[in-house]
Order: C-alpha cells, then structure tokens, then sequence
C-alpha cells in the first residue's frame, strides 16, 4: 500500500473514531439494555434511566445527543433543556 493511502486510510479511520455515536428511540423498549431495568423513550426521542439523584429520578443515557447526555430529565416537561443537570457521575446505559 502507498505511503498516501497509508495517510489517507488512517485519517479515515481518526475521523471515525472521533464521531459521537447518537442513539434516537420511537419507544421504551428501544431503550433496552441487557443488565439494566428498561429506560423510557422521552418524548424528545432520547432514552432516560432512572437515577435517584435527579429531582426527576431520570438521567438521559450516554448516547443522547442535543448536550443532553448524562443529564437529568427536567421536571416540567421542558425535554430541550439541560439546565437540570446533575453533577454525578453516573454509567448509566448506552441510551
């Protein structure tokens, strides 16, 4: 293989790696993960999964998108917002 495809391939293979994986779901099974209880498709399309330490007892998973991941649900129903976000760390689904 050339030196150029070489560089090419490789800078293909980078950018890959570096795309953010988004996961949208049409319903609470698509938030399914084998060794957690099932998540709840909000109603802006991303998976949530219970937490306790949010006002809402729901955090989004790590695969939603929008600034979204890894932030609690808001409880007013305001599903665009990540204003309630909460400081833990938390490994909760891919969702």
């Amino acid at each position: 293989m050339s030196r150029a495809r070489t560089g090419l391939l490789l800078g293909l293979l980078a950018a890959l790696a570096c795309r953010r994986l988004e996961y949208r779901c049409e319903q609470d099974t698509d938030c399914a993960i084998e060794d957690r209880p099932l998540g709840t498709c909000e109603p802006n399309g991303w998976c949530s999964y219970a937490h306790d330490e949010c006002p809402s007892g729901r955090l989004y998973g790590d695969l939603v998108g929008d600034g979204l991941a890894r932030t609690c649900v808001p409880i007013d129903g305001d599903e665009g917002s990540s204003g309630a976000s909460s400081g833990a760390s938390s490994s909760s689904g891919s969702g």
